[in-house]
């Protein structure tokens, strides 16, 4: 499945969504946290890397920065701003357990301020 690159960044709010809200056990997270591996994969399947940037409000992924999305992922791009996270980056190889571990770290703004 060929995924775009706002699916991608919708699919990354979604996780860190739901990673903030419940629990890592629970079935919100864990889908939430595949479908979010898959789409990396997906990219990942002919770049080495995978860049997920935060340009003032945009959304820039690898070289395609995003249209202005739904106040969904301005609030995301907004909390990402709020923790001085500038971009992320996936690399090709990552598995749903670090995707998960990445999550759970970002939902966490008391690790990130550390």
């Amino acid at each position: 499945m060929n995924q775009t690159p706002d699916e991608l960044v919708r699919r990354l709010a979604a996780g860190l969504r739901s990673a903030e809200l419940y629990a890592p056990q629970h079935p919100l997270v864990q889908r939430a946290t595949a479908a979010l591996a898959a789409a990396c994969i997906a990219h990942l399947g002919t770049a080495s890397t995978l860049v997920v940037g935060f340009v003032g409000d945009d959304v820039v992924v690898n070289d395609t920065r995003l249209g202005k999305g739904s106040a969904s992922l301005s609030g995301f791009v907004r909390g990402l701003r709020d923790r001085d996270s500038e971009k992320i980056t996936f690399h090709r190889g990552i598995t749903a357990e670090e995707v998960r571990d990445f999550l759970n770290v970002l939902a966490d703004r008391q690790a990130i301020r550390a």
